[in-house]
């Protein structure tokens, strides 16, 4: 019980930074890595990418899989955080590629 508390405690100190930094987690463009970005960067790079490539509107529901896929990704994120924060301490100024 205690683990699952600091758990929460760490995701919960994660989400304030990333909207105090007005950042966000996402994959990147190439390979199947996921990225800490800022928000007006993934902005500007979404909105380019529509005007370059005449993109078209669809409506996707995300299936049960792609679901559970994408609990697995953020978990493992958040696994690599915790020891890299354990290794360094302060994480301040670090860029958090990981490449499953």
């Amino acid at each position: 019980m205690r683990k699952q508390s600091e758990e929460l405690k760490t995701l919960i100190l994660i989400k304030d930074k990333l909207l105090r930094n007005k950042a966000l987690i996402t994959k990147a463009d190439k390979g199947s890595s996921i990225v800490i970005i800022y928000q007006k960067y993934y902005e500007k790079k979404v909105a380019d990418f529509i005007l370059n490539n005449g993109a078209d509107e669809i409506n996707r529901k995300k299936t049960q899989e792609e679901k559970v896929d994408n609990k697995h990704k953020f978990t493992r994120i958040i696994s690599r955080y915790l020891e890299l924060l354990h290794l360094y301490g302060n994480m301040e100024g670090f860029i958090l590629i990981i490449d499953p």
